[in-house]
């Protein structure tokens, strides 16, 4: 019998290369033969709940979507430890909720490969959906993170069935400057890297436009990149309109019933 690496992603055995015997990932212990019954057994015997385990493990991702330190997840557990104990104090079963909440692993750097790993998935999803999808539109910025550090921050937006979609595609750190010339050989590498289609673009909206040597110049003369609409930002405009228009009041009404239209 020979051992079949299908059973690693089964019932998490790896091949010992010394001893030459399976040896589980989760307990560190050590079958004697190559026999799917046996690996199966003892999965589903001695580590019932580790599904369901890891499963709730993921959750913890929800520390990410409020920017917490990923450590505040063992901050967490001892809290949901110590209302168990008083929430659940009068069922028969407490000893086991117990059991299955300290199986929880919330190292931070348990919580930091659980994050990675949601966001390998979702990066998935979406290269999917956008191969899938007749056309995109693109919008970009370029901003300056805490560390003084400069994020190009590109959006895209897609139809998908009956829906439009708009998610971040990327944010692509810009090592040296920011100018038209750089923005759009940034672009280009992260859509070549990806597989990504120019010729799904209709539409852009730019954060340089620059009729030559900006962005949306380089754009219109690179092969393989059809002609798109190109979308001016408003808010650009609006800045322009305040520092020309000496009827500042008038602009600022306007800014007040924008505002109140979308609250």
């Amino acid at each position: 019998r020979k051992f079949q690496e299908k059973w690693t992603d089964e019932f998490f055995f790896v091949l010992n290369e010394i001893s030459m015997k399976p040896v589980c990932l989760i307990c560190q212990k050590t079958r004697s033969a190559f026999k799917r019954s046996n690996l199966e057994r003892h999965h589903t015997t001695v580590h019932a709940g580790f599904k369901c385990l890891a499963e709730a493990s993921f959750e913890i991702w929800i520390l990410a979507r409020h920017k917490k330190a990923f450590t505040d997840a063992e901050i967490i557990k001892e809290c949901f430890l110590a209302s168990t104990e008083i929430l659940y104090a009068d069922f028969n079963n407490k000893n086991t909720i117990l059991k299955q909440i300290k199986g929880l692993q919330q190292s931070d750097t348990t919580v930091m490969r659980r994050v990675e790993e949601i966001g390998k998935d979702i990066r998935q999803q979406l290269m999917a959906d956008l191969s899938a999808a007749p056309c995109f539109s693109l919008a970009l910025d370029e901003s300056t993170d805490i560390s003084d550090f400069s994020q190009l921050c590109v959006w895209i937006r897609f139809p998908k069935k009956e829906l439009f979609c708009e998610e971040l595609l990327c944010l692509i750190p810009m090592k040296t400057q920011t100018k038209g010339e750089d923005i759009f050989t940034a672009l280009l590498n992260f859509f070549t890297e990806n597989n990504l289609e120019w010729k799904k673009l209709v539409s852009l909206v730019p954060n340089m436009r620059g009729k030559e040597k900006g962005l949306l110049g380089l754009m219109r003369k690179q092969e393989g990149i059809p002609k798109f609409i190109m979308f001016h930002c408003i808010i650009h405009q609006e800045a322009l309109q305040n520092s020309a228009l000496e009827k500042k009041n008038l602009l600022d009404k306007r800014e007040q019933s924008v505002l109140f239209i979308i609250s």
